[in-house]
């Protein structure tokens, strides 16, 4: 069942706009699938890694089953970059048409973002500093963001 409706979504004609994360299916059953998830509003449940569309459209998923010896072939992908590029989750997306993914900072690695490029896809990500070599130099501390108040941001480009 899960196969067949993987197949329906992966049909459905590709937007320009993606976005990665991980989905909660609520449940309370007992399954070795199930997660706690203690800051999720449904904290028991099954994690899915989805890719949808700017209109919401799920594009593609995969099921977390748990720790893989996968994620170990590139390991400066860390396991956000595995997620995105190991996975299923990218391979039916076309390659250099101007597509362009999102993700947020569980994902993020600078090696990740040169890996997408290299396969022709633009990426959008929100980092974590210590993601980031010297970003304390670069980027303005969490202080001085407060000061600047809510949604104040910073900013770096690098050049490759």
């Amino acid at each position: 069942m899960i196969d067949s409706l993987l197949e329906k979504c992966k049909q459905i004609p590709q937007e320009e706009h993606h976005s990665v994360d991980e989905q909660i299916i609520p449940t309370k059953s007992r399954t070795s699938l199930r997660q706690y998830l203690p800051n999720k509003p449904n904290k028991w449940g099954i994690k899915v890694w989805a890719r949808c569309g700017i209109s919401g459209i799920l594009y593609d998923f995969e099921i977390y089953t748990g720790r893989t010896d996968k994620a170990q072939t590139k390991p400066e992908l860390l396991m956000g970059g595995y997620v995105v590029t190991g996975t299923c989750l990218m391979h039916t997306l076309p390659r250099n048409v101007n597509c362009k993914v999102c993700f947020d900072n569980f994902f993020f690695s600078i090696p990740l973002m040169n890996s997408l490029k290299e396969d022709g896809l633009w990426s959008v990500a929100t980092i974590r500093k210590d993601r980031l070599k010297g970003a304390g130099k670069l980027l303005l501390s969490e202080k001085d963001l407060k000061k600047k108040g809510r949604g104040a941001f910073d900013s770096v480009v690098e050049a490759n």
